[in-house]
């Protein structure tokens, strides 16, 4: 609506320039070319205030940069990262140990010692038969 206003009114200015310019040549003597500067001057330094609706208002453009940095963790931050439990997986950790789950260390070690015992008892053995050849091959030199 403002800008309509403002047209019109633009409308109107310039169909007063008009009329004023065919009368300007029958009072061009009494202007004095001073006063015709400084109305130019004026016009070209501050607009109407009716020309202030038909202004384009453009938005408002920001630039912002962001500067581009690598980030590397470094090799103890980045072990923490991969090997820490999470609340979740600690929580769980300390239910399994205590009723449900299996200690799979203690497990580990068990076999391990299991077969480390039935190594040695295998081992045992062969020195017992080897020897009761031995005995057994003395005898018959005899």
């Amino acid at each position: 609506m403002r800008q309509l206003v403002g047209m019109v009114s633009l409308l109107a200015v310039l169909a007063g320039v008009a009329e004023g310019a065919e009368a300007a040549p029958q009072q061009t003597d009494s202007v004095s070319p001073g006063s015709l500067a400084r109305i130019r001057e004026r016009l070209e330094t501050t607009p109407a205030p009716w020309f202030d609706d038909l202004r384009v208002q453009m938005p408002a453009t920001f630039k912002t940069r962001v500067d581009q940095r690598v980030f590397v963790l470094s090799l103890e931050d980045e072990l923490h990262k991969l090997f820490d439990l999470t609340p979740l997986q600690r929580r769980q950790r300390e239910l399994a140990a205590k009723c449900c789950g299996l200690d799979l260390i203690a497990l580990t070690k068990a076999i391990q010692g299991s077969l480390r015992r039935r190594a040695e008892r295998r081992v045992r053995e062969q020195v017992a038969q080897e020897l009761a050849q031995l005995e057994a091959a003395r005898r018959q030199d005899y």
